[in-house]
């Protein structure tokens, strides 16, 4: 396993990717940094990547990967990396972060009520054989540090003050090796800690009105299945879903 670290980059999926079309990047290669310029989250949009987070993108190839995680649906490995990272957590710090289909991990709210502090994207490249996981974790961000928009909504791992139980660069390394533990990976993992099922939700499409649903479960493809108001049952293979409720 091959491990890249900077101080600050433009974006660690950037470079990346760039190991990868460039065949530097074996399965499990990981790049990281203490902070990004130019961070991306889902569909493009700016990830906010101040000082104390941990940046980092890790290079899966198909390959490598059991084919009911990666197969026809690489929905399945975002929920693989969510689940990856909280069992990195839940090991380091007995706290017991939850999920927000598909790729958002929150603290729970006997912490830091439905506040964000971790963000999952995937992208695929080299004609699909290989997925690059990003991940944002605020590790010890001051809350000062981030936008003032978002100060209500995310939190960090290690709030100021709080005094850290492992290194960033031993949870790094936890998180990498549940990430390369494919075969640990179950839907029950990731299931067990979602808030949102049985929940009332704002779904957001990309190209329609919004509408309001519940959470019904999570297929075996990694969809959300949900139920409209009218009684319409679907599974959502992608899209924005807002909680409407804070996570227990």
């Amino acid at each position: 396993m091959k491990i890249y670290s900077y101080d600050c980059v433009e974006s660690t999926n950037l470079i990346a990717k760039e190991l990868a079309l460039t065949s530097q990047a074996p399965h499990g290669t990981a790049v990281v940094a203490q902070r990004q310029t130019a961070g991306k989250g889902r569909y493009g949009r700016k990830f906010c990547s101040p000082v104390g987070g941990i940046y980092m993108s890790v290079v899966l190839h198909r390959g490598e990967l059991p084919f009911a995680i990666f197969g026809d649906s690489p929905t399945l490995v975002t929920a693989h990396a969510a689940a990856a990272v909280c069992k990195a957590i839940e090991a380091a710090c007995d706290i017991q972060p939850q999920i927000k289909w598909v790729n958002d991990i929150f603290m729970p709210s006997d912490f830091v009520p439905g506040r964000k502090v971790c963000g999952i994207s995937a992208e695929a490249v080299c004609d699909l054989t290989q997925l690059i996981i990003g991940i944002g974790l605020n590790f010890d961000t001051p809350q000062s540090a981030f936008p003032a928009e978002l100060r209500d909504k995310v939190t960090s791992l290690f709030p100021e003050n709080a005094t850290p139980t492992i290194s960033r660069s031993e949870l790094i390394a936890s998180i990498c090796a549940n990430l390369l533990d494919a075969n640990a990976f179950t839907l029950h993992e990731y299931k067990r800690r979602m808030f949102m099922l049985k929940q009332k939700v704002l779904v957001l499409p990309a190209n329609s009105e919004a509408y309001e649903a519940t959470a019904l479960d999570i297929d075996n493809t990694g969809q959300l299945v949900i139920q409209k108001d009218s009684g319409e049952i679907i599974a959502l293979s992608s899209g924005e879903v807002s909680v409407r409720q804070t996570p227990p």
